[in-house]
């Protein structure tokens, strides 16, 4: 498990790891609306392999309801 922080540029920017210099770098992003409609891809880098063994998913719901999945490349 790893803390991370969401610079306030927003989401698609990347996220930095408490307590380190490294960030996850958004590569595959997925959305679930509040309402249930979804999921919705908002980033799709092409070539980035969610199935890699370097990348790095996490998931949350932000207090609007909306659920954000997205895999990235720690750096």
């Amino acid at each position: 498990m790893v803390h991370t922080y969401l610079n306030p540029a927003g989401f698609g920017t990347p996220f930095h790891l408490v307590g380190t210099n490294e960030v996850i770098i958004p590569m595959h992003v997925e959305i679930v609306l509040p309402s249930g409609e979804g999921p919705f891809v908002t980033i799709d880098i092409p070539g980035f392999d969610v199935e890699s063994r370097d990348a790095v998913h996490c998931w949350y719901v932000d207090p609007a309801g909306l659920e954000v999945d997205f895999w990235g490349a720690r750096r």
